[in-house]
């Protein structure tokens, strides 16, 4: 089993690459599905990213590129609430069609909840630890 960390601004949790690589490939299905997020254009950059990158990233190189899609604080609010929706969606319903593509549907939402609590810097999330460079700042 390959590790990845799960990086944004000052904080990170790692991820397995195979997580991760569930992540990118089912969150751009929900990307797709979505007409509430289908339309916003940024997010459309962003899912193809995920579906080039999405099991072509070598051992704990696995990326899902928050830092270059996530440039301002209302992209991070409004992928948040793609976060939410997107767990609200698997927990409804998506189980068969993730079990028959091979995904994990609670490791998913275990994904997708750690990826927010690294958005929002929650270090009362188990996984999430402050970068070095935040450490070391005064």
């Amino acid at each position: 089993m390959s590790w990845s960390m799960l990086m944004y601004r000052n904080h990170w949790a790692f991820a397995h690459d195979v997580q991760q690589d569930a992540f990118m490939e089912s969150a751009a299905r929900y990307v797709a599905a979505a007409p509430k997020y289908s339309a916003v254009p940024w997010l459309l950059q962003w899912r193809e990213f995920w579906l080039y990158s999405a099991g072509n990233q070598g051992n704990g190189a696995s990326c899902i590129g928050a830092d270059e899609f996530l440039t301002d604080d209302g992209r991070v609010e409004d992928f948040r609430e793609f976060l939410r929706d997107y767990r609200s969606w698997l927990a409804a319903g998506a189980d068969d069609e993730h079990a028959a593509a091979g995904l994990n549907t609670v490791s998913l939402i275990a994904y997708a909840e750690t990826a927010d609590a690294v958005l929002t810097g929650d270090e009362s999330h188990p996984n999430v630890h402050r970068t070095q460079e935040a450490e070391a700042a005064p």
